[in-house]
């Protein structure tokens, strides 16, 4: 036991600088004791992953968390997690990047890994938050045994350690799937800089995709389909695979760069000029071989979502896009030492406060909307039991919703000086929508054994045609047709 703690010992101090730049950005998404869409059903019904696309381990994960074989609301301790395994990823990219030391600055830097503010998207889950944060771990640990040389041993191990790794990622988290390869790319990249012999370092490179593409594999074909999905995963065409990656990669850049206010990719831009002036001071004409790595590794981040022929455009898709980034910012910041050095340095750390700074406003404004929504259905909820207090007579009838309630005020707000918070808060946060987690709350929350149909065909019920107005206030209309209770939101 002595002599793991004295090899752990020196990353203990790392750690818990990451672990606090991490915990400090999240103080007030767990002070909100907010659930976050797939949460409210996982709360009180307690199931797991393993009908999500095969996600065995998030499953096994969790209930291990748990300490019990269905789920349960054990919020923030999941989320704290979730950012002490981001913590030791950071860590792991530092200490491989830095020629295994830990230097300070690079480190503060990989806070972009988890701080980008889509992929802030993973860590709002009570559940999925860890499970999240584990395959972007386990898409890491590759590198600590990316092969010196050329060897049987060397190469078996590095080729254990990432099928292994892989497997817990797909079954996890597939969104992850790009963090790896792009890795990979810039351990090649390092390997160049520091003076390998050119065909050894493709050699590395064709095996690290040997062992990507193994468990890919082994996934698609091993593991049964699930046998119901809410998203389409048929990959694009052979035919189409050219302008579909394109496309892909297109719309999922232009979320990106929607997602930052102008201040933020004014940063941007001075960040990237920045670290460019440092890897051509320090690496000359190198540098257009780091520059290379830097455009590969952009859409290889997105993963196996580029090959989708409809990918899921939602911010948590962009869990990996902080991993494109912070290598660059490592090996340009490693061995900086002149005023000129940490001035290109500056842009970087103002964005990462940035970025800080709207996932605390973002925090504020959840708890807000969580109040917002728990007023309006508590405001319906009242009502309607009013107007139908017979119990047997709730349980024949079907509620129709149209509409939903929008944005509270404070959320407004942080929308409105914050473009990613529009991305975050969907139709889903905005409660009493006709989209399942939208009503959930209403649902199951509060005992009442009645059906709401989520489908959108509000009007084949509930057109104008149903004029019977049953109770007309400030916040809803209620009508009913005998067999539908229809309520229009205002």
């Amino acid at each position: 036991m002595k002599k793991y703690y004295e090899v752990l010992r020196p990353f203990l101090k790392p750690f818990l600088i990451v672990f606090l730049i991490y915990g400090f950005s999240m103080l007030s998404v767990w002070r909100s004791g907010a659930s976050f869409i797939d949460d409210r059903g996982r709360a009180i019904f307690g199931y797991a992953w393993t009908s999500d696309f095969n996600r065995y381990s998030s499953t096994a994960f969790g209930l291990l968390m748990n300490a019990n074989d269905r789920l349960l609301d054990i919020s923030p301790w999941s989320q704290i997690l979730a950012m002490m395994i981001l913590a030791a990823t950071s860590v792991i990219i530092t200490y491989i990047l830095c020629d295994k030391k830990i230097k300070y600055l690079p480190l503060v830097l990989t806070a972009f890994v988890g701080l980008t503010p889509l992929a802030i998207e993973c860590w709002m889950y009570k559940f999925d938050a860890p499970c999240i944060a584990l395959s972007v771990l386990v898409s890491v640990i590759p590198i600590l045994w990316w092969p010196k040389e050329i060897n049987k041993k060397s190469v078996t191990k590095f080729g254990v350690v990432t099928v292994i790794s892989m497997l817990v990622m797909w079954t996890t988290y597939q969104a992850s799937s790009g963090i790896l390869p792009v890795l990979c790319v810039y351990m090649a990249t390092k390997d160049y800089l520091k003076g390998e012999n050119c065909r050894d370092i493709i050699k590395k490179l064709a095996l690290s995709v040997v062992f990507c593409v193994i468990p890919a594999l082994l996934f698609k074909f091993c593991l049964p389909e699930p046998e119901k999905s809410y998203r389409n995963n048929e990959m694009i065409s052979l035919a189409e695979l050219v302008p579909g990656i394109w496309n892909n990669f297109v719309a999922h850049l232009t979320l990106m760069v929607q997602s930052l206010n102008i201040w933020q990719k004014i940063l941007a831009v001075l960040s990237f000029g920045g670290m460019l002036i440092l890897v051509i001071k320090n690496y000359k004409k190198k540098s257009l071989v780091l520059l290379l790595a830097f455009l590969v590794a952009v859409p290889l981040s997105i993963g196996a979502y580029l090959l989708l022929k409809n990918p899921p455009l939602t911010p948590r898709s962009l869990v990996g896009i902080g991993i494109a980034f912070v290598p660059v910012m490592i090996i340009a910041t490693k061995n900086i030492g002149k005023i000129f050095d940490y001035f290109c340095v500056g842009p970087s750390l103002v964005l990462l406060y940035s970025f800080i700074m709207f996932v605390l406003a973002f925090g504020n404004g959840l708890a807000d909307q969580e109040r917002w929504a728990n007023f309006r259905v508590e405001d319906l909820i009242g009502g309607l039991s009013k107007l139908y207090p017979d119990k047997e007579e709730v349980s024949r009838r079907i509620i129709q919703i149209d509409g939903d309630i929008g944005m509270s005020k404070v959320m407004q707000h942080v929308a409105d000086e914050y473009p990613a918070a529009r991305k975050l808060v969907t139709i889903q946060e905005t409660g009493l929508s006709r989209a399942s987690w939208g009503l959930t709350k209403i649902r199951s929350y509060y005992n009442r054994e009645q059906s709401f149909e989520e489908n959108e065909a509000f009007d084949a019920h509930c057109g104008p045609e149903v004029n019977k107005v049953m109770r007309n206030t400030y916040y809803y209309t209620v009508r009913d047709n005998g067999e539908y209770i229809c309520v229009d939101l205002k």
